[in-house]
């Protein structure tokens, strides 16, 4: 049987707050959450119950209950779609390498306004040797967006700051010129790449070891004998040999003093 409102005892109504209803139960109390909601059958406001949220004692006061410290945490509980899974060590490895080596200092410096596309993209093209049209997707589930602070990287945007870094050709020399060790040995390697596209004036008619003569131009990489670190790169229009161009790529890079490996294949050209 349920006491009258007016009979509670103090110590059991000053728990009493709004939305809550204090009931007596086989002479124990409980305070239960409630509600009040239209009902168009009735035509009259009813209570809703919510469940228990705790008993209550004349010593102990309220004592949440287990039920409702269970609703609780499952009320609390971060919904599945704002639960994020990001590739987080290769990208703090690369981003932390490149401050302590001074390289992303370098980049900031000489393309502040695109040293973020760069730093992305170097990520992309090592973990994923990602095409331009996946670089998005990719870089959605990678922590190193949070390094570069920076969300714009639509295929559009990507499309066009890699536009912008192409013209920056003195830049990259520039770059690439204060990252590689003096008086070392280096080792060349021209690779031909045939390119029918209108609007890349490298791409000339040409001739290759593979008896190929389609339209083409050659990259051009000089690597550090030791570690096999890249130290600078040209590209070429493909009717021009790379063994002219030679001395040229090595006077721009900046080496000074070094040993030249090459096979028989280039001084026969």
């Amino acid at each position: 049987m349920k006491a009258k409102k007016n009979h509670h005892p103090k110590w059991a109504l000053q728990h009493k707050r709004s939305g809550t209803e204090l009931k007596l139960i086989n002479g124990k109390y409980y305070l239960y959450a409630v509600k009040s909601e239209y009902s168009k059958e009735l035509k009259r406001s009813k209570k809703i119950s919510l469940g228990i949220m705790g008993s209550i004692t004349e010593k102990q006061g309220f004592i949440p209950s287990d039920k409702a410290e269970l609703r609780k945490s499952v009320v609390n509980r971060p919904a599945i779609e704002t639960v994020y899974a990001y590739e987080y060590g290769f990208s703090y490895w690369l981003y932390q390498n490149m401050v302590e080596d001074g390289a992303l200092a370098k980049i900031k410096l000489l393309f502040p306004n695109l040293w973020q596309y760069i730093v992305a993209l170097v990520y992309t093209r090592i973990v994923y040797q990602s095409p331009l049209k996946n670089i998005p997707f990719h870089l959605s589930n990678a922590h190193i967006l949070h390094s570069l602070n920076c969300s714009n990287f639509s295929d559009k945007a990507i499309s066009e700051n890699l536009r912008l870094l192409g013209q920056e050709r003195k830049k990259m020399q520039q770059y690439m010129q204060g990252h590689h060790p003096q008086n070392t040995c280096v080792l060349m390697d021209a690779t031909h790449i045939v390119c029918h596209s209108q609007n890349i004036d490298l791409s000339q008619q040409g001739y290759n070891s593979n008896m190929d003569f389609e339209k083409q131009f050659t990259l051009l990489y000089i690597y550090e004998a030791k570690s096999l670190q890249p130290l600078f790169y040209r590209l070429l229009p493909g009717n021009i040999r790379e063994v002219s161009t030679l001395k040229n790529a090595l006077l721009e890079s900046g080496i000074q003093q070094c040993i030249f490996i090459a096979d028989k294949g280039l001084l026969g050209e």
